[in-house]
């Protein structure tokens, strides 16, 4: 199973699959872009919460980079975009032995690759969780400003390109793709009880 956290840079992403998956509106942008759209308020359910709550010396990493010698994981290549991503044997062997991987790579290439190793291991569970991995929360919150604040004390520069990176994708969701936010909706979760 794929457990996705998604801001407004994934929503286009997602295709219909056949395997297991959970899409969790993760970013004020997204949130905003399907209630102007669909006239629906989704809840948001945030990655960085998440990242908190769960036991992190049971689950293995998939990273960009590094983070606490004490968390147990591999460092994956850096790709430029979602088609040079590839699986080689040692990465399968990595998390052979592991049965909830997480994620810590940007989207949407985290995304792809979480269902790529799916196709691979589909007894295992996968979190998209991004930055969420690198960052010291101030405040655990599902409130947007109180979780941007938290990004800005934690890693200004990153949060500041991301904001910047997301406003051509906003707008571009609520005019010319909104037959896609639509679509993206019908992908949703919204039981928001833990159940993985």
């Amino acid at each position: 199973m794929t457990i996705h956290f998604s801001n407004i840079l994934t929503y286009n992403y997602f295709k219909s699959v056949d395997h297991e998956r959970k899409v969790f509106v993760d970013g004020f942008l997204l949130q905003l872009a399907l209630f102007l759209v669909t006239y629906k308020w989704f809840n948001k359910k945030s990655g960085l919460n998440f990242h908190q709550s769960i036991d992190q010396s049971a689950h293995f990493y998939l990273l960009g980079s590094t983070i606490e010698k004490n968390i147990n994981g591999y460092n994956l290549p850096f790709w430029n975009e979602i088609g040079d991503i590839t699986i080689d044997k040692e990465l399968l062997d990595k998390i052979s032995s592991h049965n909830r991987i997480v994620l810590g790579i940007s989207s949407p290439k985290q995304d792809y690759l979480a269902e790529m190793l799916n196709e691979h291991f589909p007894e295992k569970s996968y979190y998209c969780l991004g930055a969420a991995v690198y960052t010291k929360p101030v405040i655990l919150s599902e409130w947007m400003l109180v979780t941007l604040g938290t990004m800005l004390v934690s890693n200004p520069k990153r949060t500041l390109k991301k904001i910047g990176t997301s406003l051509i994708p906003f707008f571009k969701a609520i005019t010319f793709d909104r037959k896609r936010i639509i679509e993206f909706s019908t992908y949703l979760n919204t039981d928001y009880q833990r159940t993985f």
